[in-house]
């Protein structure tokens, strides 16, 4: 007994699939599969005859015919060999009307078996024919049952290739040459016990695990390819939704019939159940992500995935969400809310966050890192406090630590260890704790609630100050007036090198251009070394950034990304401990969007995109927020494809930036994302039937755009005007679409008139010729 399925192949054409059947419903079609080379006889299609019978049932007798060969060429008639298919057609026993009207029907009820008998007269026992039996179960509707998964986190080193070269990049700069490792983290999961599930309260899910789904459904596992829907709304999109007047927003989850999740380790055998007959267990996972995607509701939507991509629901880390499973009419069948937990996470880092280090120099800090996506409570930064302790000298403190971003659910801060000796300590520490040499300092923070399985209380973390620091010694040419001074000079001399180094480069003395970039880079290295508490560090590390981002976009620029690539990633490294460091600093605006352009350059386009919204939501009064949201709308429109998110991102631009010398283009760019997700919508049908109303929206939405061009830029420079041309042709073209010919011909005959030189002028010559017929009625 076989499903007939038809999937898309990567091409988009439909491939028909046959998939054997586990259990079937009164109702279901199906077909019979006979495979018996000896009936093969003729060239013709052959047919063999099949009893079917149910219950109590009178039997139907089905003729299974061979099928034509799929592979054979056009106009060819062939036949797969010795298989045949007998199409069997259900009825529910119980419906005296339906099985009246279905006399060709097999009538059949829940609990019934239902056979398929073909006598085998030729076989391996010669002159003895032999009954071939295939069997089905009948099943009715039943309530599904929702299965859900205790999770935890295990970090391990990450030994990969590419962490391990990351870590040998970030010892190689000054205060991280004890950085240890870089970690990674495996997902595990368990069933939750029934009585946890069987609560009617909220149930505790972990917030930083994707969230394993399991339904238990025999009446919908009928075949391997069956799937079934769940949906995920989180409250704060209900709430939202409730008090701006329209239809929230969730996400559907497919879940495949046995599919276990990868990513996930399953422990007992609940994770490891095998795909045969009896599965009526379908597995899904529903993947969550922190706070809104985006700087602006206006300009950015609740999701950044394209289709293909599994679906992610926007929470917060204190957020609930309401989980419905889907029955076939489209109804809830089950509903159950969750609620985000956590299990807190403390460790010391390095500058730049990425790989632990638990020892430091006096002077150095302490980098301290906390994961609790629970205390993400508010739209903006939180704060959570960590108490630091020193052994030695007894001093206890309170560290405040803010949330990285908004929604992030990460929070980062620090602490200097400072020995005193016999000098008074100040009340005001700053960012100071007073230790002593060799001291062990204890980071604690009280986790109120987490996951399930795992008891609340403190976690902790511990850090180690160095005994001391290897000596060096200089000879000094001059003495300055002041530290702050010698850090300037020392800044000026490496500025100067790396100008130099940019005239050799040019005259094409490439190995002087390099000595002057190492001399250049040693000064400056050697002055953020020996004056770790200078007001200047950060603009250090950012001349540090620029120049490696200049080295690879050199390198780039001739053809070797792989002589580019470690440069990106060095650059990248050094704007991210501006941002760490000095998050509220005058460089790290530009920080923020060269750290966004370098991940750019690397094709890393999904994470250039996350930093470019940063860009935008943390500093939003830089001068730079313009082009990072350029960047931002062509990473949409070229990248994800979602169009409609470029069209909001550009327009959004051109309404806040309106003088920028970008803002035509921007404003031409969203009118064009409209025309694209018009052809979107419209699909494969694309130009064929009527026109859907949501299609028609995004043509008119494209217009008003164009007439806006072309009314506010009707003085402006060369660029301006053929921006103003384009926009014309494109008003008639999209007028055609929704059959606007008045306004197409109007649009048309404008191009010609205000700019006849143009390629749009011709084409719009071109498209009055095209379609005369349709502007004939016009007067």
């Amino acid at each position: 007994f076989l499903f007939e399925n038809f999937v898309e192949d990567r091409d988009g054409r439909p491939r028909r699939e046959l998939d054997a059947a586990y259990r079937i419903r009164p109702g279901d079609a199906l077909l019979i599969q006979v495979s018996d080379p000896d009936m093969d006889a003729t060239p013709e299609a052959d047919a063999v005859a099949v009893q079917v019978s149910a219950g109590d049932q009178p039997p139907l007798t089905l003729s299974a015919v061979e099928e034509r060969d799929p592979g054979a060429p056009e106009g060819v008639e062939t036949y797969v060999g010795g298989v045949f298919h007998a199409l069997l057609k259900t009825v529910d026993a119980s419906d005296a009307a339906a099985v009246a009207a279905s006399p060709k029907a097999l009538p059949i009820r829940p609990g019934d078996i239902v056979r398929a008998v073909y006598l085998d007269r030729e076989n391996t026992l010669p002159g003895i024919p032999v009954d071939r039996e295939g069997r089905v179960m009948v099943c009715g509707a039943e309530q599904p049952v929702l299965q859900l998964y205790r999770t935890w986190r295990e970090s391990v080193e990450d030994k990969g290739e590419r962490a391990q070269g990351r870590l040998r990049q970030i010892q190689r700069r000054p205060g991280n040459e004890r950085a240890t490792m870089i970690l990674r983290d495996i997902f595990h999961a368990e069933p939750m016990p029934s009585a946890l599930l069987s609560a009617s309260n909220a149930v505790p899910v972990n917030a930083a695990v994707p969230i394993p789904i399991a339904v238990y459904d025999a009446s919908r596992a009928r075949h391997a390819r069956s799937t079934l829907q769940v949906e995920a709304m989180a409250a704060s999109e209900l709430e939202a939704a409730k008090a701006e007047g329209r239809s929230p927003e969730g996400v559907k989850v497919e879940l495949a019939l046995d599919e276990l999740p990868k990513g996930i380790r399953f422990k007992s055998e609940a994770g490891a159940v095998a795909q045969t007959e009896g599965s009526m267990r379908f597995c899904g996972l529903l993947r969550l992500a922190l706070g809104a995607d985006g700087s602006d509701a206006e300009i950015l939507p609740s999701t950044q995935v394209d289709e293909e991509a599994p679906p992610v629901l926007r929470t917060t880390g204190s957020d609930r969400i309401l989980l419905r499973v889907i029955g076939e009419d489209g109804g809830g069948q089950i509903e159950r809310w969750l609620r985000l937990v956590s299990d807190a996470r403390l460790r010391l880092m390095d500058s730049t966050y990425e790989a632990e280090r638990n020892t430091v120099h006096l002077g150095d800090r302490f980098n301290v890192l906390l994961e609790d996506f629970e205390r993400d409570v508010s739209p903006t930064q939180d704060v959570v406090v960590v108490e630091a302790e020193a052994a030695g000298s007894g001093v206890k403190r309170r560290i405040e630590l803010t949330e990285t971003m908004p929604h992030s659910g990460r929070f980062s801060g620090g602490v200097r260890p400072v020995f005193f000796g016999t000098n008074a300590v100040p009340e005001d520490l700053g960012d100071q704790l007073p230790v002593a040499y060799g001291d062990t300092v204890a980071f604690r923070y009280e986790d109120a609630e987490t996951v399930p399985g795992t008891a609340p209380g403190v976690i902790s973390a511990a850090g180690v100050v160095s005994q001391g620091a290897d000596g060096d010694v200089r000879l000094y040419s001059k003495r300055f007036r002041s530290p702050d001074q010698a850090v300037q000079v020392q800044f000026r001399m490496a500025e100067c090198l790396f100008e130099v180094a940019k005239e050799q480069r040019k005259l094409g003395h490439l190995d002087k251009g390099a000595k002057s970039v190492a001399e250049g880079r040693r000064i400056l290295e050697a002055a953020l070394r020996e004056n770790p508490g200078t007001d200047h560090a950060e603009q250090g590390q950012y001349l540090l950034g620029h120049l490696n981002q200049e080295l690879a976009e050199e390198r780039k620029d001739a053809g070797d990304m792989d002589g580019a690539r470690p440069f990106f990633q060095e650059a990248i490294s050094r704007f991210s401990e501006i941002l760490s460091a000095w998050p509220e600093g005058p460089y790290a605006p530009q920080a923020q969007y060269h750290k966004a352009l370098c991940l750019e350059m690397l094709g890393d386009y999904s994470r250039a995109g996350e930093e470019y919204v940063k860009m935008t939501y943390l500093h939003p009064n830089s001068p730079l927020v313009g082009d990072a949201t350029i960047r931002l709308a062509t990473y949409y429109y070229s990248q994800e494809k979602r169009y409609d998110t470029a069209a909001r991102i550009y327009e959004n631009f051109h309404k806040r930036f309106p003088t920028h010398e970008r803002a035509a283009a921007a404003l031409f760019m969203g009118a064009q994302c409209h025309v694209k997700q018009a052809e979107s919508l419209w699909g494969e049908d694309f130009g064929k039937g009527g026109m859907p109303p949501l299609v028609e929206e995004q043509y008119l939405k494209a217009i008003d755009a164009f007439n806006l061009l072309i009314q506010t830029y009707q003085g402006g420079g060369d660029a301006d005007q053929k921006l103003r041309a384009q926009a014309m042709y494109w008003v008639g073209d999209a007028s055609c679409w929704i059959h606007d010919d008045k306004n197409a011909y109007l649009a048309f005959k404008r191009v010609i008139f205000e700019y006849p030189e143009t390629e749009w002028a011709r084409r719009a010559r071109g498209r009055l010729l095209q379609d005369a017929k349709r502007f004939e009625s016009l007067q």
